[in-house]
């Protein structure tokens, strides 16, 4: 009879044999699934298994003072032998007003008009039935815009034009402008409901209760940077009316060239950037000066007068924080694996480092659900500090990003038994598809608190990051790199102390001025605040007056502009209002104060008189011939986004036509590893049965 280790090798050589086969058809299955996946740069259309549709970008930038203007061309060619429509998800500032929309054939321009976003949909469908061709562009959040293509010919390529407005940020002496490039794929919670085929909707994810339009949001994803799609080539071009002292790129190599009258031009040192993390640009004036308020001035087409103003803070006014409640919300979800995950360690701690011994701390991790260090605030005591280090650095990235019960920690936990200045930090990538369900949480739950949020990531949802941030009546910071922390986090704690400027009141020599915001914020060390205003008659001045901080001693402060002093800014002033408008509009509606009927009703007119894209219009161009012969076929194609740099594709999760073949390929291997693993059970019990007795 056998010894009990020599009954074994039989056994091991037979788990060998039988595990081998299982190994090699994993890994062909992989390979396979990488051959025909967006994973090595090859697109998929449905249905067709050729290389799909190539992508290039070009982006051309004018900054005139602090408003700037993007015109960006994106060419669709199509390799394939077959008539294609192509779909793609395109991120945008969370800012941008997009304005202009143009078909470019054969070097001939069709202009886009804006329309309600039902007729601008049902015109291109009829086009793209016709067989002629046409873009639509239509929002899907403030910082996502879905783009159509119709009927793009076999070796041929169509190429859509789109321009837009928004306000460049300010930090101190220091203005900055940030390009989305692409985005971090979005986490969208709620029950799977059942809805009409969505024609612009054949993302990833179903639609929920809470995110009905994830279809929308949830593009196929693209591993890896392919050599020939999704590249960007882009130029600057900076007219501040001064010489400049610095100008920087966070994330590109770039090339400056000085012109003349103060004028820079930025363009990338390496054509055919890959698209897959976001482009930063900063740049500071020689002059030290500080200004208290700067004004644009515009007439627009219905004869109203519109103003685009900045408060800016008086340099040296730093006032001295008194005892806070500090609560850090950190972000440990699987969208936040590799590098994200190092960079909010690290700002997190950070935080907990620069902790006073007369403040209070708590730290929350959160990701399917909401785990805090402490059952409630805690002294910051060294002791208290070094075991929230310990604990923070032991955090990884796993699960959904599931941020309700993480503000409901941080908000509402304790905040009734807190007398001190209480502040959240709240840092995460914002890779959420419920962002107004959350407004709507944060307006309600908010009470004493101020809410700070630090985006973290290649590509973080930053309209989310804002928004929340302005609700939270506190401030944003963006955190791209992991040797960026430490400067983001020492700039956000130089302004976590008191305002610079409270009880801000704007007062006009004339009634009929809508002035947005209606009530002003506070305003922080080195942060402007932007106000747009309408009137029907021109207003002679401004004045804002309000208290000033300095050195923790308030005292009286006040600036007036007179509005014939304000600089000309073009049809801009008027887009930029027309933005802030509907922005305004959307919060009025979350606090209750109107319906959404009512409210789309008002963004309608407001969009269609300033010729802008909103939840309820859209851009389209039509071109007047049709192409596409009557008896040749049309597939769609929706053109995946580049995952961004530094994450990975979540395995089984994001793929490229948005079909279950990859689930159901992996239930197959499931499958048959069972049925072998029940083999392998039947030949050791037939091995080791008789042993045993």
């Amino acid at each position: 009879m056998q010894q009990p280790d020599d009954r074994r090798k039989p056994a091991v050589r037979t788990m060998r044999v039988l595990l081998w086969p299982i190994f090699l058809m994993l890994w062909f299955a992989g390979k396979a699934d990488i051959a025909q996946s967006p994973g090595i740069g090859t697109l998929e259309l449905r249905g067709v298994s050729e290389a799909a549709i190539r992508l290039a970008t070009d982006v051309d930038v004018r900054v005139t003072g602090h408003l700037a203007r993007t015109r960006m061309t994106q060419r669709f060619r199509n390799p394939t032998d077959q008539w294609v429509s192509a779909t793609y998800l395109l991120p945008l500032p969370d800012g941008a007003a997009v304005d202009t929309l143009e078909l470019l054939i054969d070097e001939a321009r069709v202009i886009g008009e804006i329309r309600t976003k039902k007729v601008a949909e049902q015109t291109f469908r009829n086009a793209e039935q016709r067989g002629q061709r046409a873009a639509l562009v239509s929002g899907a959040r403030p910082n996502l815009f879905n783009t159509a293509v119709s009927n793009i010919p076999p070796d041929g390529e169509v190429v859509v034009t789109i321009e837009y407005q928004e306000t460049v940020q300010r930090n101190r002496d220091r203005y900055s402008l940030r390009l989305p490039l692409t985005l971090t794929p979005r986490f969208n919670p709620g029950e799977v409901i059942n809805t009409s085929a969505d024609r612009l909707g054949n993302g990833w994810a179903p639609a929920t209760d809470r995110v009905p339009d994830a279809p929308r949001i949830t593009p196929a994803m693209l591993s890896g940077t392919p050599e020939d799609t999704h590249r960007l080539t882009l130029r600057v071009q900076l007219s501040m009316g001064t010489a400049l002292s610095e100008i920087l790129s966070d994330y590109h190599w770039i090339d400056v060239t000085e012109g003349t009258a103060g004028d820079y031009l930025v363009s990338l040192a390496n054509d055919n950037e890959p698209l897959d993390h976001d482009f930063s640009l900063s740049w500071r004036p020689q002059t030290g000066d500080a200004v208290a308020l700067t004004a644009f001035q515009h007439r627009g087409d219905d004869l109203a007068n519109y103003l685009s103003m900045q408060l800016l803070p008086p340099s040296g006014a730093i006032g001295e924080a008194p005892p806070r409640e500090l609560i850090m919300v950190i972000d440990t979800s699987g969208s936040m694996q590799g590098v994200s995950m190092e960079q909010a360690r690290s700002a997190v701690q950070y935080a907990i480092s620069e902790l006073r011994d007369v403040d209070r701390f708590n730290v929350i991790a959160f990701s399917d659900q909401a785990s805090p260090l402490f059952q409630v605030a805690q002294p910051a005591t060294l002791e208290a500090q070094r075991r929230a280090l310990r604990w923070v650095n032991a955090l990884e990235a796993n699960g959904g990003t599931n941020m309700q019960p993480a503000l409901e920690a941080a908000l509402i936990d304790g905040r009734q038994a807190a007398s001190e200045l209480r502040q959240v930090i709240f840092v995460t990538d914002g890779a959420v598809g419920d962002e107004s369900h959350l407004f709507k949480f944060i307006q309600k739950a908010l009470g004493n608190s101020r809410l700070f949020t630090v985006s973290i990531g290649s590509a973080p949802n930053g309209w989310f990051m804002r928004k929340a941030a302005e609700l939270g009546r506190g401030d944003a910071v963006t955190i791209s790199a992991l040797g960026e922390v430490e400067l983001r986090m020492r700039e956000l704690f130089g302004r976590l102390g008191a305002p610079t400027l409270t009880d801000l009141r704007a007062e006009w020599p004339n009634d009929g001025v809508e002035q947005i915001p209606a009530t002003l914020p506070d305003l922080y060390a080195g942060e402007p605040i932007d106000i747009v205003a309408r009137s029907a008659q021109t207003p002679a001045s401004l004045r804002v007056s309000g208290t000033l901080w300095r050195d923790g001693v308030p005292e009286p402060w006040e600036s007036q502009l007179l509005v014939s002093d304000a600089a000309s800014g073009g049809r801009g002033v008027a887009v930029a209002w027309a933005n802030q408008k509907i922005d305004a509009l959307i919060d009025e509606e979350r606090r209750g104060q109107r319906s959404r009927s009512e409210t789309d009703a008002i963004i309608t007119k407001v969009a269609l008189a300033h010729h802008v894209v909103s939840r309820t219009t859209s851009l389209v161009a039509v071109a007047a011939a049709p192409v596409r012969p009557a008896n040749q076929s049309l597939k769609q194609s929706a053109v995946p986004n580049l995952m961004p740099y530094g994450q990975g594709l979540p395995v089984g999760q994001i793929v490229a036509t948005a079909t279950p073949a990859p689930l159901q390929r992996l239930i197959g291997f499931c499958v048959i590893a069972l049925a072998l693993l029940v083999l392998f059970i039947s030949r050791w019990q037939a091995l080791y049965a008789p042993a045993r007795q």
